[in-house]
């Protein structure tokens, strides 16, 4: 994603990019590591090394309380290097659902904002809370230590 773009565009100077999941201000931000930016050429070459030279499609999920500019936003990126998708922007209670049992292709949490150590751990702390999210083997076990 064009981070920087959507800095300056989308989201007027609000809201800076992130390049992991703690800002530079957060205490437990970890400086030191890598800012991957914006890259068509080197995604496309990644999707081709992953078996997907042509892209491929998917369903990019969202939430009514989300943002959809956002989610157009991401599509057109993905679309740049061949990832089409198709957007389905879901009510609260099948969001919940998708949340808690599973979905296939992308979800983009619109709510709760994961700008808090509360709704951070619900993202990644909790389980079977996005239980369709990956992790690596054992990652949630060095988590909760």
């Amino acid at each position: 994603m064009d981070k920087e773009g959507l800095y300056q565009g989308l989201f007027k100077g609000r809201w800076p990019p992130a390049y992991q999941q703690a800002l530079r201000n957060d205490p437990y931000f970890a400086s030191g590591v890598k800012e991957r930016k914006y890259d068509p050429a080197k995604a496309k070459q990644l999707l081709a090394e992953a078996g997907y030279p042509t892209g491929f499609k998917m369903v990019f999920h969202g939430d009514t309380r989300g943002d959809n500019d956002q989610m157009v936003s991401f599509q057109t990126f993905m679309k740049e290097v061949g990832i089409d998708s198709t957007l389905d922007i879901a009510d609260p209670g099948r969001y919940n659902t998708m949340a808690n049992q599973g979905w296939e292709g992308l979800l983009k949490p619109g709510f709760p904002n994961p700008s808090s150590s509360v709704s951070l751990l619900s993202r990644f702390g909790t389980r079977p809370y996005f239980p369709s999210m990956y992790s690596s083997p054992g990652w949630f076990e060095k988590w909760m230590r």
